[in-house]
């Protein structure tokens, strides 16, 4: 399966601009900014898929109720 992109430059390099009170960012440095967050998004998707699969595989389900993902996310915020 093709790859998509998962973050949009616009609004991710606006959001940084807001942040920094207008900071200038040269063109390539953007793309290595945008690249930084699609690993972050992606890695983080591939826990949050791995977690739900486990948990419904024991749970002998095929969908996310509103506990698992409570669950999910406090494993996924205590992963330091």
């Amino acid at each position: 399966m093709s790859e998509g992109k998962l973050v949009s430059k616009g609004p991710i390099i606006e959001r940084i601009k807001q942040e920094t009170n207008g900071l200038n960012i040269a063109n390539e440095i953007k793309e290595q900014i945008i690249d930084y967050f699609e690993t972050l998004l992606s890695d983080e998707i591939k826990r949050m898929s791995i977690l739900s699969i486990d948990i419904t595989d024991l749970q002998g389900k095929r969908t996310i109720q509103e506990k698992d993902w409570l669950f999910i996310q406090k494993i996924l915020k205590n992963k330091e």
